[in-house]
């Protein structure tokens, strides 16, 4: 079950006279029940003195009630930070908010350690489910509503009652794509992220987009202000003034501001904090930073040497730690077998090399913190799939324990109508391309299929044995007869020009032409198309002579596509993949024709982000959280076999130096 007003609980200061009046009007809003209120006694600051003083006043009291909430069959999902419940606290000169580190107290059970720039499990994940039971335990939906004064809180109050069912965005989304400030490889990494939203994400949102256009590397663009304005996603800058915002028009949604104050005190009166600003302004639901946080982690786990997913077959030849024998017994593995690079000075492996240590003479300014910024493809994709506002901020937010917060309310829904209703179906094009893989793969078969029986019919004839002859030759001429090319063309042809009529029809005011040829369905939908496809359907050379020639495969090339699977439920990993190709199914040594690994060679790789969608793979790996999605190998010139071969297939995903899936075996057939 998703979150529901039976599973918020709204906590306010006790001491404060105003606090109870507040939770009163939020279980109004809401229809909540008393014990869904929680007073507690704690200090009026918005940021605490230490860790130590967050705790002893806010999050041992609260994770208590909730225990006693939990003991009394109500679980709770999702927490109202409310009034004059401090708001964050200070740790090594830096504010940590409280909605991320109340965030990531779950699961309540547990006394958590505050392990800062912790990884967010539920961050983008690969399939997507709204937030629920199971989640609870990974870490809980927090928000906060506070204000200066009661009368500004009270006007939130009113504006977020009139949201309660859904704010309709019926104004302008602003994406500001690069007024980004900084340089460096994380500020990149966001700028990239962007930009995959821009091309593949935002254009499911109903409502119209302004954005800003790159000029050169050497001019800041940006939105002199904001009019008629719904929603706003940008970076860059760091102070605005109430002029930035014209007067309101529409609703206003939703705001952020990749920076790092944009919410450093939503209690202040006459601040430039552009969160803040929102808020004032409008704004029913902001999210934004405290402060800069500094990643220190490159790679955030060292797993064992001996992964226990990993379960070592004493008789198999393809452990890649062993130092150079068939098999190694289980019994007998040490660090120094298990190492390659032992006893060379240039191992790259040396075991701190796996984690970066902390040296603060080694950070650069802010560029560790660019990756904590919120990311707007899975915010906007949660919403567009009916996910609540605290449901997509949470899933669009890759660390917790740090100084990432947000202003609202938990339940509020965003209502942007989404464009693309089917986004869990595949469309014509994409139903084509499986369509026409399949069709040459089936052809494939069936060709090797006629292969050897007529293979069998000939040895048949030409045995010396007369007996051996007369029994076999009539039921072997009747399987090769039935199992025939000619009769594998006739059906294929037939089945080819329905794929092709089906194609043509199912794309009708789709293209450019409203009602294509077969060749201007390639031409104009960009497919790439297997040869064998075309033999199979009769018009090989009339399409070919009309096609260009990137539009069809190279004979011979071949493709792999796998599922991306779980490495460790409780560990974080950047993937790379591994291919074995043999034309043996008992893969002896001297029988693997290719061994492919993504880290040495990331060209031919590429991996579904977001859905739907392929991305060319980095050095950088797949993120563990996107296991559900796919990835994909093509090969190139110099790894093409003859049609119709048949390949023996290993796979494996490599989560670091020494942490990686069991093979998974596959066959397959060349149909390109």
């Amino acid at each position: 079950m998703s979150i529901t007003q039976s599973n918020v609980v709204f906590v306010y200061n006790s001491e404060d006279p105003d606090g109870i009046y507040f939770a009163k009007r939020y279980a109004d809003i809401h229809n909540i029940t008393e014990e869904q209120l929680i007073g507690i006694d704690t200090e009026t600051e918005e940021i605490v003195d230490s860790f130590q003083d967050f705790k002893d006043q806010l999050e041992t009291p609260l994770r208590n009630k909730l225990l006693e909430l939990k003991d009394s069959g109500r679980n709770i999902y999702a927490i109202v930070l409310g009034w004059r419940i401090p708001g964050g606290f200070w740790h090594n000169g830096k504010i940590i908010s409280a909605t991320s580190r109340i965030s990531a107290i779950a699961p309540i059970e547990e006394d958590m350690d505050l392990d800062l720039n912790k990884r967010n499990p539920l961050y983008n994940r690969g399939v997507f489910k709204r937030y629920d039971e199971e989640d609870s335990a990974s870490a809980l939906v927090v928000t906060r509503l506070d204000a200066p004064i009661k009368q500004v809180m009270d006007r939130k109050f009113d504006e977020i009652s009139t949201a309660t069912y859904g704010t309709k965005a019926d104004g302008l989304f602003y994406f500001d794509l690069y007024s980004g400030y900084g340089d460096g490889e994380r500020a990149s990494q966001y700028q990239e992220r962007l930009d995959l939203f821009d091309k593949n994400t935002k254009d499911r949102l109903s409502i119209p987009v302004e954005k800003t256009v790159k000029l050169d590397d050497f001019t800041d663009v940006f939105f002199g202000q904001l009019r008629d304005d719904s929603i706003y996603w940008g970076w860059g800058f760091d102070a605005i003034g109430n002029g930035y915002f014209f007067n309101q028009s529409r609703n206003r949604t939703f705001f952020y501001n990749a920076d790092f104050n944009s919410l450093r005190s939503i209690r202040s009166f006459n601040v430039t904090y552009p969160g803040v600003m929102a808020i004032d302004n409008g704004y029913v639901a902001v999210a934004g930073a405290m402060d800069e946080i500094t990643r220190t982690d490159e790679v955030v786990v060292s797993p064992p040497i001996i992964s226990p997913y990993s379960p070592y077959d004493i008789y198999d030849p393809y452990d890649p730690y062993t130092s150079g024998s068939i098999g190694v017994p289980s019994d007998e593995i040490i660090i120094d077998n298990l190492d390659p690079y032992f006893g060379d000075e240039l191992n790259p492996y040396e075991p701190l090399d796996l984690i970066d240590t902390y040296n603060p003479e080694d950070l650069d300014g802010a560029e560790g913190s660019y990756d904590i910024f919120l990311d707007p493809i899975p915010f906007f994709d949660s919403v567009l799939r009916g996910a609540k506002l605290g449901e997509s901020f949470l899933f669009s937010n890759p660390f917790l324990n740090n100084s990432m917060s947000i202003f609202g309310d938990p339940l509020m829904p965003i209502d942007i109508e989404n464009t693309d209703t089917n986004l869990e179906q595949i469309n014509v094009f994409e139903s084509f391309d499986i369509i026409s893989e399949h069709y040459a793969k089936a052809y494939s078969y069936l060709t090797r299929r006629a292969a050897a029986a007529h293979g069998m019919l000939s040895r048949v004839v030409d045995t010396c044995e007369i007996d051996y002859a007369t029994t076999f030759i009539t039921p072997s001429a009747n399987v090769a007869s039935e199992l025939s090319y000619d009769r594998v063309f006739s059906k294929m042809t037939k089945l080819g020009q329905t794929c092709q009529d089906w194609a043509t029809s199912s794309a009708f005011n789709l293209l450019p032409p409203k009602e294509p040829t077969f060749v201007e369905y390639l031409y104009f939908s960009e497919q790439s198309i297997s040869d064998l496809f075309l033999v199979g359907g009769g018009n090989q050379i009339q399409v070919k002579e009309k096609l260009p020639e990137r539009l069809i495969y190279s004979e011979g090339s071949w493709m792999f596509e796998a599922v991306i699977q779980e490495m460790d439920p409780n560990l974080f990993f950047l993937i790379q993949f591994e291919l074995l190709i043999s034309l043996s199914a008992d893969f002896e040594e001297n029988d693997i024709i290719f061994d492919i690994r993504s880290v040495e060679d990331l060209s031919r790789w590429e991996y579904e982000e977001p859905f739907g969608v392929f991305t060319p793979l980095t050095y950088w790996g797949v993120p563990s959280n996107l296991k559900g999605r796919r990835i994909r190998f093509r090969s190139d010139e110099f790894q093409k076999f003859t049609r119709f071969t048949k390949l023996y297939i290993k796979y494996r995903q490599v989560g670091d130096a020494f942490f990686y899936t069991p093979y998974t075996d596959f066959t397959d057939i060349v149909s390109h």
